[in-house]
């Protein structure tokens, strides 16, 4: 792991594991709230995605942006809120161009809160009712933003 030390004290963290995958933790002193960021490169603009061993495939516009809402969908009688409230966190997805991510906030818990995070992104509930029915909420909300210049790329 290495790191940089920027201004205001601050010090960024940087570890890439042998998958690939990189972290960065940013220290801020006197900062009691922490957040952890799963950010996947697939966003709103995305409408071609290369899969290993297949190659490249077209995908619906919209289909980040559906995933998003798929992963906060939970087995009848779970609820991804509650299990991130359980530690004290709370999560969010905010869906941009090119990128989606996934935020908790906590006040502590943090290692916890970053595995539940993880967890909750790599172990989607998909199932094909569920898929339809978010799907029918995410055009209703591409359709009610569409004439929003804020919304559009």
């Amino acid at each position: 792991m290495s790191y940089s030390s920027l201004i205001n004290g601050e010090r960024l963290f940087c570890h890439r594991f042998a998958n690939g995958l990189r972290a960065y933790i940013l220290e801020k002193p006197g900062y009691k709230r922490q957040l952890a960021t799963l950010a996947v490169r697939f966003g709103s603009l995305d409408i071609k995605h290369e899969l290993i061993g297949v190659g490249q495939i077209d995908v619906p516009a919209g289909s980040a942006h559906l995933l998003s809402h798929l992963l906060l969908e939970e087995e009848e009688g779970e609820n991804v809120f509650q299990r991130f409230a359980n530690l004290g966190a709370s999560i969010d997805t905010d869906t941009f161009k090119n990128i989606t991510i996934f935020q908790a906030s906590t006040c502590g818990n943090l290692l916890e809160v970053i595995t539940e995070l993880i967890d909750f992104v790599h172990r989607p509930y998909l199932i094909p009712e569920l898929t339809e029915k978010t799907r029918k909420i995410v055009e209703h909300e591409i359709r009610t933003y569409q004439g929003d210049c804020r919304w559009l790329g």
